[in-house]
């Protein structure tokens, strides 16, 4: 089953959102773990404020599923800023 283009460009808006948190927390933390939660946080923010303006520009219409793909795409950003991170610094001369 194929996303259909509205969901892709929210699940896309969500990883770049994502992938730019998840770097600026690991690199004033150094802690994966709490870099990822800033990526979903993040994303979750802007699809929670794009929404809120959708609901209050008609004829622009909410969608929740619009939210879970925005905060999805900042899960799977995080998620693979955090692997090449990992795999940059394996490949890193000694």
């Amino acid at each position: 089953m194929a996303l259909a283009r509205d969901k892709r460009l929210h699940l896309a808006a969500g990883a770049a959102v994502g992938a730019v948190a998840f770097l600026v927390c690991a690199s004033r933390s150094q802690d994966v773990f709490l870099a990822f939660w800033c990526a979903i946080v993040a994303s979750a923010v802007v699809g929670t404020a794009k929404e809120l303006w959708d609901w209050r520009h008609p004829p622009h219409v909410s969608d929740p599923m619009d939210f879970a793909a925005t905060v999805a795409g900042g899960g799977l950003g995080g998620a693979l800023t955090s692997l090449v991170l990992a795999l940059l610094r394996e490949l890193r001369p000694t």
